[in-house]
């Protein structure tokens, strides 16, 4: 099956190093036909250092500032019929295009790859494996896999069917971050709305990503706003639209208490930090 894609990267313009991702979303394509699409979230123009981005980019400003109205504008005005969304810090892998295309053009409509977290100095010695996953750092196993519900995928990876999408709606645009701000949990959302309706979601191992981390997202600070903001985020996204506050406080404060403090201190209270988010989504879900 023969279909157009765009490779469309969202940026808020604060990472000049966008040209590596855009550099190796290339290299992956091979030279091939496409169209690609740089999205400048908060901007009514692209910065003038845009000019020298490779590529022979299409430029599109979003005046609101926001990773997930950013996307929704990508699938709007994207020409392509396959829409490709990696972030504007990462490096796409050899195989990252020729296998998110075929995954599509083999009846998914939503795809994506794991991500690996590339840190500027080594991962810090107070961050564990396991909470690397709030910086990105994601994968589902060595095989192809359609997944079920409750199940996600990782936001800064993805490839879709853009008229797919666009007609469940889109990313919902109270979901994601703003700025430094905001929340998480969109592309959980998304995917569960599209498995909700019967919409094929699969994850493709050879279509990985490296996260480049930034130095000054690598404080202990950081990690812990993070993770409230995730547990916000993620009550919001997964809890019964039906529970009334008072459960789910009471549910919240539940696991808050048992909640899995392990040794490392940094992840105790990382833990913490998401079941109070939790429970502020409770109280205050808007």
């Amino acid at each position: 099956m023969t279909a157009s894609v765009t490779i469309a990267i969202p940026t808020r313009g604060d990472r000049p190093d966008v040209r590596k991702t855009l550099e190796s979303a290339l290299a992956s394509a091979h030279g091939g036909q496409l169209e690609l699409l740089v999205v400048w979230s908060g901007h009514d123009s692209p910065p003038i250092w845009s000019n020298a981005l490779p590529g022979d980019p299409r430029h599109l400003p979003v005046a609101l500032l926001g990773l997930s109205s950013a996307r929704n504008a990508a699938l709007e005005f994207a020409t392509g019929d396959l829409v490709l969304l990696p972030d504007d810090d990462v490096i796409c892998s050899a195989g990252w295009f020729d296998s998110m295309m075929s995954t599509l053009t083999g009846g998914a409509r939503i795809v994506g790859g794991p991500v690996t977290c590339k840190w500027p100095h080594g991962r810090p010695p107070w961050m564990s494996v396991e909470m690397e996953r709030v910086f990105g750092s994601f994968e589902l196993g060595a095989g192809l896999h359609d997944l079920s519900p409750g199940e996600g995928l990782a936001g800064g990876n993805m490839g879709m069917w853009r008229e797919a999408v666009l007609a469940i709606g889109g990313y919902d645009e109270t979901l994601g971050t703003t700025g430094r701000g905001g929340g998480m949990g969109e592309e959980n959302d998304l995917i569960d709305r599209a498995l909700a309706l019967g919409l094929q979601v699969t994850y493709v191992p050879e279509a990985g990503v490296d996260h480049m981390i930034e130095a000054r997202a690598v404080t202990r600070r950081n990690y812990l706003r993070r993770m409230y903001r995730f547990g916000r985020s993620m009550a919001i996204v997964r809890n019964p639209g039906g529970a009334s506050r008072s459960r789910k406080m009471a549910s919240a404060t539940k696991r808050a208490v048992k909640a899995p403090f392990v040794s490392n201190r940094m992840e105790q209270l990382g833990s913490a930090s998401f079941e109070l988010g939790s429970i502020r989504a409770a109280l205050w879900p808007s």
